[in-house]
């Protein structure tokens, strides 16, 4: 007894357009790069937030010659820049030597202080400027994500379509060639009993003949569409694989996808929700911000500069009762104008 091997085919698997978009979304290679644009905002944001960021200074140098100490000075300092444009600081000295400078406190001292920009930079700086166009290129960033994908699902539900009307014309031949055979049997079964002529026949053959050529078109053309779609299919490790055979088109949701609109409101519809629309809008409000530090460079510079000053490392311990600014601070004023714009 002789056995063959029997390839059982497997029962149809509807394959949904929202099964097929959400992968595409999910694993397509332009999808992915597309997240790329979110990522690289992000990280312009953490890297202009860095600018605010506490920074600590430490400063030690000092000179002994001929056995003699000239001088030491040992300066620690923490900066802290806040997002409104003024510059906390605090910081201990231990200075000292036969030939320290006269304007250095010997010995230990501690102060706390602030710097403030009261004409160019009081409104906006550069810091703060680089921390609102990264978060507004984090908005455009979006868009363009947005902007790219909906490009790729764009071509990804035209293929789709193209695959469900390739299945559903091959179905219709499949539904023509049926009947066709059908009548071609009648008309045999009346040409036998005299109810028909032989060319009767010869024209139902013909009919079938060419169904049948239209149904082989038409299965090319749908297996041309299937392969057509497998360019959107991927997998979660980003390797392609082929559309499989037994998968179908879904055809019992066509109209769900078709929304009648009218011009004007579809119009409106894109002047607000359009991502390239978007895109263009936060662009402006990125060059708006340029705009907005490029006039202050028009301004004069004015800094205004204050410290608290006292002895030892306690720079809010109050001395003899003697107000802060009666005795211990140290006050200062930087002023620049250019004289020709």
């Amino acid at each position: 007894m002789c056995f063959q091997n029997v390839v059982l085919a497997q029962p149809d698997t509807v394959f949904s357009l929202n099964n097929y978009l959400q992968g595409v979304k999910q694993y397509h290679p332009i999808a992915r790069v597309a997240n790329l644009f979110i990522q690289g905002a992000e990280a312009e944001i953490r890297s202009a937030k860095g600018e605010f960021d506490p920074n600590i200074l430490y400063t030690n140098y000092q000179k002994t010659f001929n056995s003699t100490n000239y001088f030491y000075y040992n300066n620690t300092e923490l900066k802290i820049p806040l997002p409104i444009g003024i510059d906390v600081k605090a910081g201990v000295e231990d200075n000292g030597g036969n030939y320290i400078t006269r304007e250095v406190t010997t010995g230990q001292t501690s102060y706390i202080g602030a710097e403030v920009a009261v004409l160019k930079g009081l409104l906006i700086d550069k810091r703060r400027a680089a921390l609102q166009q990264a978060k507004i290129l984090a908005k455009q960033s979006l868009q363009q994500r947005n902007a790219a994908v909906n490009d790729l699902l764009l071509d990804a539900v035209m293929r789709y379509w193209q695959w469900y009307g390739a299945y559903a014309q091959k179905k219709m031949y499949e539904q023509f060639l049926n009947i066709a055979n059908n009548r071609l049997r009648l008309i045999i079964i009346a040409y036998q009993q005299g109810d028909k002529s032989v060319a009767d026949t010869i024209e139902a053959n013909a009919q079938v003949l060419n169904y049948a050529v239209l149904l082989n078109e038409s299965t090319a053309k749908l297996n041309k569409a299937g392969f057509e779609l497998t360019d959107f299919l991927w997998d979660e490790n980003g390797m392609p694989y082929l559309l499989p055979e037994h998968f179908i088109p879904d055809t019992t949701a066509l109209l769900d996808y078709f929304i009648p609109l009218q011009l004007n409101d579809l119009l409106n519809i894109a002047s607000t929700n359009h991502p390239e629309i978007k895109e263009y809008t936060y662009k402006l409000d990125g060059l708006e911000v340029e705009r907005k530090l490029k006039w202050q460079s028009f301004l004069p510079t004015l800094n205004l500069k204050a410290n608290l000053l006292n002895k030892g490392y306690n720079a809010l311990y109050k001395v003899n009762d003697i107000a802060f600014l009666e005795n211990n601070y140290k006050f200062g004023v930087d002023f620049k104008v250019p004289l020709f714009l």
